[in-house]
């Protein structure tokens, strides 16, 4: 029995979406190779961690499937150390500053760096039920943690401004499990994300419905069998160390799929082509942890890696391209109603261009904005004084 078809049998009682069971196990042996295994030249080389976001309507087992892992790693894994529900740039980078430890062999020696010193490694799997919570329109600064957790990049802010203590990271691995509806992908999500760079590094597995009915969900002594498989599986990887490489038909391949991924991002979606060009590192982090996910010989990436990798993103795109091109076109239609609102409750029914771009620069970017005013103005629900400039003056019609 391969581990993902034992990690399936573990979950015979869990009524989630198969996708949802499917990248659970994704995630939790990207989370315990902790920036262990790379590809390419230190110090700019690429790790094998993944931002995964469960979609769907409540109710059909997104958080039951990522609970499952969290709980492995919570009571059964040693090396590992799960994140709670984070809501403040603080707590996240306090967090990662605390879960630094150095690197070892099986037989208990440091690993040691070019320059011979031992090295350490901050690995911080993070696990959201609800990441809107998390990465609301005021959370700027914690996405700025995330993305630098995502390219495992240094970390060192003050713990508080004026203060001298400071958390620091240096080599940094972050990895999210997090669950989310359709409606905060249409309306949670801003230009700001996009513009960012953070969406184009998250992969979201949508699903609509539960996969099987289990009226009385139980434990068999086959599924606690599976589950010790899976566990001895993710213990044996606390100790994997290793620069990854190719096999000649894989790095073949690798090349023309590289030239047909440019070609795609030129005709793609405005919106989606942040994450198309950024595929290649989507493609390679996830070959990495297919490769990991099953028990293997050395480090090297089969043509088998790729095209599993290739079909696992393909089965996410048409969803992801649907969500977001709906995105956008909310959030100025919010900003908008909360424009006429702010109007409505102001004495004087009226605001300058300044006191809109206050209240809402959280919300929305200058375009989205005047975008807003824009449609507000057409159907006659605002009248905008001449002229241009921060002081025109903005009124209820």
């Amino acid at each position: 029995m391969t581990n993902r078809e034992a990690w399936n049998l573990a979950c015979d009682d869990l009524e989630s979406s198969q996708k949802f069971i499917d990248w659970t196990y994704l995630w939790l042996v990207s989370s315990a190779l902790q920036r262990k295994v790379w590809m390419g030249s230190l110090p700019d080389a690429l790790f094998s961690n993944l931002y995964i976001v469960f979609v769907g309507p409540p109710g059909i087992g997104k958080s039951r499937a990522a609970t499952r892992a969290e709980n492995m790693m919570l009571y059964d894994i040693p090396f590992l150390k799960t994140f709670p529900n984070i809501t403040t740039r603080e707590a996240l980078i306090r967090l990662i500053a605390e879960s630094t430890f150095t690197l070892t062999t099986r037989e208990g020696d440091k690993v040691l760096d070019y320059a011979g010193r031992p090295i350490t490694i901050a690995a911080a799997p993070v696990f959201n039920d609800e990441l809107g919570t998390l990465l609301d329109s005021r959370s700027s600064d914690l996405v700025n943690i995330l993305i630098k957790g995502y390219d495992c990049g240094r970390i060192d802010y003050a713990v508080k401004h004026g203060e001298k203590k400071r958390d620091k990271a240096d080599r940094t691995y972050v990895t999210i499990l997090g669950c989310t509806t359709p409606a905060w992908i249409q309306d949670g999500v801003n230009e700001k994300l996009f513009k960012d760079g953070f969406i184009s590094r998250l992969l979201f597995v949508f699903a609509s419905t539960k996969r099987k009915l289990v009226p009385n969900p139980y434990q068999t002594s086959m599924m606690r069998e599976a589950r010790q498989q899976v566990l001895n599986h993710i213990l044996s990887l606390e100790h994997v160390y290793g620069e990854f490489l190719e096999t000649e038909e894989a790095a073949t391949w690798w090349v023309e799929w590289y030239h047909r991924k440019e070609m795609k991002a030129r005709n793609c979606d405005p919106r989606m082509k942040s994450y198309i060009e950024r595929l290649n590192i989507h493609m390679r982090k996830l070959a990495m942890v297919l490769h990991c996910s099953e028990p293997f010989q050395d480090l090297r990436i089969t043509l088998e890696d790729y095209l599993r990798a290739e079909a696992l993103l393909n089965e996410l795109e048409p969803d992801m391209m649907d969500a977001f091109a709906r995105v956008g076109r909310n959030v100025e239609h919010h900003i908008a109603l909360s424009i006429e609102e702010a109007l409505v409750n102001q004495p004087k029914k009226e605001m300058t261009m300044r006191d809109v771009i206050t209240t809402f620069y959280r919300d929305a970017d200058r375009e989205q904005i005047d975008k807003a005013l824009a449609w507000l103005e057409q159907v006659g629900k605002v009248v905008v004084s001449p002229g241009i400039g921060l002081s025109r003056i903005i009124r209820l019609a």
